[in-house]
This record gives structure tokens, C-alpha cells and sequence, in this order.
């Protein structure tokens, strides 16, 4: 299913947020680039907030321009970037380090025409979790899977989605391990995990934030 999780950046619609973590002293650098959609003019505006979730720092970005964000971290911790193209569309490439997406019913994971494979974690004792997700329209659906730490396919679909939770199942010998999501969508599609996991998305088995169960 479509490019290996290294080629594939997230090309964000709407709005989106990106978490990496960072030791005092070490620097986070991305490019945002504002990628036109369509007739869309929007600028995008973006922010950078700290462990505390206070804003670092914060920036508009013209359509068809791009922007270096540089920042030395003052403290170890989560740092969290947040994008909004609004109707156009953000790829946001990371140069020194690796990042989480974050797909939460509160701060979804909103893509545009790209093709994603990222590793997620299911902590210890977990049974269930949800996918959920919305399209854009009827000829705007998309193709997933969610694969299991032995390559088990939890959930497969092939369509339209309409906010319905899809259940999947964990089985004793999965929980507390890496899991992996493919996402193929067709346009503009937006998708998150609730329940008992973690819902960041890394670009590789080895990038995943992990949390301890009752934290």
C-alpha cells in the first residue's frame, strides 16, 4: 500500500499538530511550506508550544512560500508544533530529528492526497481501541489497514467514512508492543485513535512515544 513510511511526509488540510521531543540544549528545525489547493489563497499560520504547552514561537506563511523554523529547547521535554493552512495544505519536514503526529478526536490527523504508513503503541492491557474517520464526500473515502506487532491485520476498510468508530481488537500477546497504520486516502480525509492507545504517529517502529499505562 503506497510509499514506505520513510518517503511519505503527512500533507496537512485544515489544521494539524506535530510532537517532538527534545534534551535542553538540542535544537528542533522544520521547514512549513503552504501548498497551494485549487484556487485556495489562505495564509497558513503556525506556533511552536513547550512542555508547559506555552507559545515559543509563531508565524504566518504566504501561499506557495516557505518558512525555516529553528529553536533551542530550554528544557527536556514534549515540544508540540502546530500548523492551520486552513484550505490549503502544510508539509511540514522536519530536518534533525523525528516527530509524532497527533490523531485525537480532539486534534485529528487531516490529510491530503498522501499516502501514509506510521507505527503506534498500545500499552500494556489493553483489549480495544477505535478508529475513527471522516472523508470529505462521496468520491473522497480511502483505504486503511491497521496491522498488529505480527502483522495480523486488525482492520481493514476500502471506502467512505462517516465518524463511525471501528472497533480492534487487541489480543493478549500484542499489548504494550509497536503497531502500524496505513492510510490511503483519496482526497481529503481526517482520522484518529481513541480508547486505550497512544495516539502518535510515528514515521518508524523506532520514533514511537510510549507511555506507562495509568499515566
Amino acid at each position: 500500500m503506497g510509499a514506505t513510511a520513510a518517503e511519505a511526509r503527512s500533507r496537512i488540510r485544515q489544521d494539524g499538530t506535530f510532537a517532538v521531543h527534545a534534551a535542553a540544549g538540542e535544537k528542533i528545525a522544520a521547514t512549513i511550506a503552504n501548498v497551494r489547493v485549487s484556487h485556495y489563497e489562505d495564509t497558513l499560520s503556525w506556533r511552536l508550544l513547550g512542555p508547559d504547552m506555552e507559545v515559543i514561537r509563531e508565524g504566518r506563511i504566504a501561499v506557495d512560500q516557505s518558512s525555516d523554523l529553528w529553536h533551542t529547547a530550554k528544557t527536556e521535554g514534549i515540544y508540540y508544533l502546530e500548523v492551520a493552512p486552513k484550505q490549503g495544505s502544510a508539509d511540514v519536514q522536519f530536518q534533525n530529528r523525528s516527530v509524532a503526529e497527533i490523531a485525537t478526536p480532539e486534534r485529528p490527523l487531516e490529510l491530503f492526497v498522501s499516502d501514509i504508513t506510521r507505527s503506534f503503541f498500545v500499552p500494556e492491557g489493553a483489549k480495544e481501541f477505535q478508529f475513527v474517520a471522516q472523508d470529505g464526500g462521496p468520491d473522497e473515502g480511502a483505504r486503511i489497514a491497521i496491522l498488529s506487532p505480527d502483522g495480523r491485520i486488525a482492520l481493514e476498510a476500502d471506502g467512505n467514512f462517516n465518524r463511525s468508530p471501528h472497533p480492534v481488537e487487541v489480543r493478549p500477546d500484542e499489548a504494550g508492543k509497536v503497531w502500524t497504520i496505513r492510510v490511503e486516502p483519496r482526497q481529503d480525509f481526517s482520522f484518529w485513535l481513541s480508547g486505550d492507545v497512544m495516539p502518535y504517529l510515528s514515521t518508524s517502529p523506532e520514533r514511537v512515544l510510549i507511555r506507562v499505562r495509568g499515566e
